[in-house]
């Protein structure tokens, strides 16, 4: 099972999650990058010409709550139990490997003890220890609680502070026995600096919208803001392509948590369809796009001169087509809206087929489970 301790930092910074009053939306600027090599990811911080690049094949994503806004992402590889996390922030006087290490080393007493409680009663943790490895100078502890069966490896929290352009990087690995220590070195030996920020690709943003957590792979250069819903309460997250005439609008907005495990979104799609129909509007059949996990069903609309829409100020943009479609992502139900152009088809087509993969964790269901202390409850989602 994963443990908690993965979570922790030797950095500073508050989370937005932990926030009692969090912004209606937020995004944090650190972004990962898929890359064109299977199991390579990019790191890249918003707003530098740079990216660094690691290989992480067997990696995946855990949809667990930051501890950072400098944190780029929390992952596991199931196969060997090795967790990940990294960050990097920017830290006054610091100008090299060494002074990144130092800077972290004062707060890794707290790590440590932060690796011990999350064990609960009887879990302990050793001293922490710079260690040469692969030429490379680490942070080490180790930790293991006096319930678990005994085994020959208790698991090491390896940390490594590397240095570039002004940032100081926190590479994260807890490893489960000497192979997946192995693992985590040959990691850190593939890291390498591109001096150029990553383009015309998708970055797997993280979006703190109301209490969900959404991540959505976003064209690189979009413009993200948030904007109120017209006909309700609650707003969104609005998507701009950045090109003048602003040919696209995309906008994803929570509706609530579903209440059984049926999915009822293709009804809902059909029920506000019908609506279309009824005030004869131009609208196309229901249509559905898929990943493995989950649907989104939606249609189009193409929008006539005489529509109130345009009242809106839309044809100012030029849109000519409506989207509109309702996907649960986990246990929530998100509604989709684009408007585009004829120019913007193919990026409509894009964008709903991202929404297929997008991942949602309800941080308030989170904050009220570790308010109740009861967090058991979320171990039990972890992959083990």
């Amino acid at each position: 099972m994963l443990m908690h301790a993965t979570s922790l930092h030797f950095g500073q910074g508050s989370s937005f999650a932990a926030s009692s009053k969090p912004p209606a939306l937020i995004t944090y600027p650190n972004q990962v990058v898929r890359t064109d090599k299977p199991g390579q990811i990019a790191l890249w911080v918003e707003g530098e010409d740079w990216q660094l690049r690691v290989d992480m094949p067997g990696f995946v994503h855990v949809e667990w709550p930051f501890t950072s806004p400098s944190q780029f992402l929390f992952m596991t590889n199931p196969g060997s139990e090795t967790t990940a996390s990294i960050f990097a922030e920017r830290i006054a006087g610091a100008d090299s490997e060494e002074s990144c290490r130092r800077h972290y080393a004062a707060t890794s007493g707290q790590v440590r003890e932060g690796a011990a409680r999350s064990l609960g009663e009887g879990g302990t943790a050793g001293p922490v220890s710079e260690v040469e490895m692969n030429g490379k100078l680490l942070l080490v502890f180790e930790f293991g609680s006096d319930r678990l069966p005994l085994r020959d490896y208790r698991r090491k929290s390896l940390h490594w502070f590397p240095y570039y352009r002004g940032f100081c990087f926190d590479f994260h690995f807890d490893a489960s026995s000497p192979s997946a220590e192995k693992e985590v070195l040959r990691i850190l030996d593939s890291v390498a600096y591109l001096a150029q920020k990553p383009t015309n690709t998708d970055v797997e943003r993280l979006f703190y919208l109301y209490h969900l957590r959404i991540r959505l792979n976003v064209p690189i250069d979009w413009r993200w803001g948030f904007r109120p819903l017209p006909d309700g309460p609650i707003g969104g997250i609005e998507l701009r392509q950045p090109e003048k005439g602003e040919v696209f609008s995309f906008l994803i907005a929570p509706l609530g948590t579903a209440n059984s495990s049926e999915d009822q979104t293709g009804a809902m799609t059909v029920a506000a369809r019908q609506t279309k129909l009824g005030r004869g509007d131009a609208v196309s059949y229901t249509r559905s796009k898929c990943s493995v996990e989950t649907c989104v069903k939606y249609y189009d609309v193409t929008i006539r001169g005489d529509e109130p829409q345009y009242s809106q100020g839309f044809a100012t943009y030029g849109f000519r087509y409506h989207r509109h479609g309702f996907v649960r992502l986990g246990d929530s139900i998100v509604s989709i809206s684009l408007l585009y152009s004829d120019g913007g088809t193919a990026a409509a087509e894009h964008l709903t087929e991202n929404i297929t993969q997008a991942k949602v964790l309800d941080l308030k269901e989170f904050r009220n489970k570790v308010e109740r202390g009861d967090v058991k409850e979320l171990m039990k989602k972890m992959p083990k």
